[in-house]
């Protein structure tokens, strides 16, 4: 009878059966698809030299080695890396292993990676079925400045109370000495809270040594009274000093007014009466010869800064030959209007906005056409539009919305979904109070070229299956 083998299940036939050629060809047939399964599926140049495959299978399936030394690029890998980039970065990767051809075999990994800041190194563990996280190790001579080292903080913002603080011993670990110096901030926190303080009963075991003790004592010396034949505060002479001088002695009263003939009258100093005042200050603006502007027309030849705004009903600012700025009726039938004869009108780097002197209010702009700056000339850094790029207008979604101002049943895409994909179609403002850069709005004109991407890359797939299908 017939039977199959233990493993793999391959047909073979018992010893009174009649021996079948086709069935000898189908077990071959299924052994070769078995071994060729099998060897898709070991990796490949282990050892010294390049790999490209999943770093998390080296030491197991079929792997001939124990340990084995490879090159590595990251951007050829599978698996979890030494650490997440977006640039490629290549590295050596040493894999030992306790057992040869075990999925469960406890093996390890160390990554020696080089790059623009030196060498770094990384290892891994595999145990009990999965592997542990990379974690990276400290040269000698490596720089701790992104370490970040758990300890138990003893700092706090408002302090209470003076703590004691053990001393600093030698091979201490660094989660002892970094608790150490947070309750040594504290303790600065507590003694800057208690300076100036009457009370230093908190501080130390309440007592104030060396120069500042000898200065208390000298201060609590002298705090008595001084009288005319024991000094105190002041001493016994200076004492008697003051007590020879009458009640009253020193007290000014500034006299309310003055006889005219105290002061000698001349071509620079004299009385001016009421009337004479009011006579000068009644004078009218065009009768000065001074440069001072008068209330209606004049010229200002130089800078005028003003300090808060300036409130007019109508006006107009003519800047010479080539633009005006008119306000409530002499162009237009809007707000404010620029003319200009040349055709230039100059926004400052930072942009032109048009609201309503809202924060969410905005007001449409009409034009014939807006342009912008095209030409080969101002630009630099030419490459062609990824097809991968293209793609991710698919990945937008198109939405129906209201704008809080009020404009209704608009259509169009949320600047936070368009960010995802495309950050360089999106404006930023800075915040005013808080100096943050926050998201503003969506340059719609800048999909142009992803939408003519996309017609292309369809129209070219159209073709194709066009000709197929002859």
């Amino acid at each position: 009878m017939a039977t199959e083998t233990m493993n793999y299940g391959y047909p073979k036939p018992g010893e009174d059966d009649f021996y079948d050629i086709n069935q000898y060809n189908q077990a071959m047939e299924m052994i070769d698809e078995d071994i060729k399964e099998m060897d898709e599926e070991k990796q490949d140049n282990l050892g010294i030299g390049a790999f490209k495959g999943n770093i998390d299978m080296l030491g197991e399936n079929g792997l001939p080695q124990t340990s084995s030394v490879c090159w590595c690029q990251a951007k050829d890998l599978q698996g979890v890396l030494p650490y997440e980039s977006q640039n490629d970065y290549c590295f050596t990767l040493e894999t030992n292993a306790t057992l040869d051809n075990q999925t469960a075999s406890e093996r390890s990994q160390r990554a020696i990676v080089y790059g623009e800041d030196g060498v770094r190194i990384f290892e891994r563990l595999f145990a009990d079925g999965e592997w542990c996280n990379w974690r990276e190790l400290l040269c000698t001579d490596g720089d701790t400045k992104n370490n970040i080292v758990t300890f138990q903080s003893g700092d706090m913002e408002n302090p209470t109370e003076w703590v004691d603080i053990d001393p600093v011993q030698s091979n201490e670990k660094h989660s002892s000495l970094w608790r150490k110096i947070s309750l040594g901030i504290k303790n600065l926190r507590y003694l800057k809270k208690m300076l100036g303080s009457t009370d230093i009963s908190k501080l130390g075991d309440g007592t104030i040594t060396g120069a500042l003790s000898a200065l208390n004592t000298g201060m609590k010396d002298n705090s008595s009274v001084a009288t005319s034949s024991t000094n105190g505060m002041m001493s016994a002479s200076d004492k008697r000093k003051l007590d020879g001088i009458a009640t009253n002695a020193n007290n000014y009263t500034h006299p309310t007014s003055h006889a005219a003939n105290i002061i000698n009258q001349d071509a620079t100093h004299r009385f001016v009466t009421d009337t004479e005042k009011s006579n000068w200050n009644g004078k009218a603006a065009a009768n000065h010869s001074h440069s001072y502007l008068p209330l209606t027309g004049g010229t200002v030849t130089g800078k005028i800064t003003v300090q808060n705004y300036v409130d007019v009903g109508a006006y107009a600012v003519n800047f010479g030959a080539d633009a005006y700025i008119f306000r409530n009726g002499y162009r237009t039938k809007g707000d404010v209007s620029i003319d200009s004869a040349s055709g230039n009108v100059g926004v400052s780097t930072g942009g032109f906005y048009v609201h309503d002197r809202t924060s969410i209010g905005w007001a449409p702009v009409y034009a014939s056409s807006f342009s912008q700056q095209s030409s080969k000339r101002y630009k630099e850094n030419f490459s062609d539009v990824a097809p991968k790029d293209a793609a991710k207008l698919l990945k937008l979604v198109p939405k129906r919305f209201d704008y809080i101002s009020g404009e209704k049943n608009q259509s169009g895409f949320i600047a936070e979904d368009v960010e995802e994909f495309f950050p360089e179609i999106c404006s930023y403002q800075e915040d005013s109070v808080t100096g943050q850069r926050k998201l503003f709005g969506i340059d719609y004109s800048k999909f142009a070229p992803y939408i003519i991407k996309l017609l292309q890359m369809q129209e070219e797939r159209i073709t194709k299956l066009e000709n197929s299908n002859g």
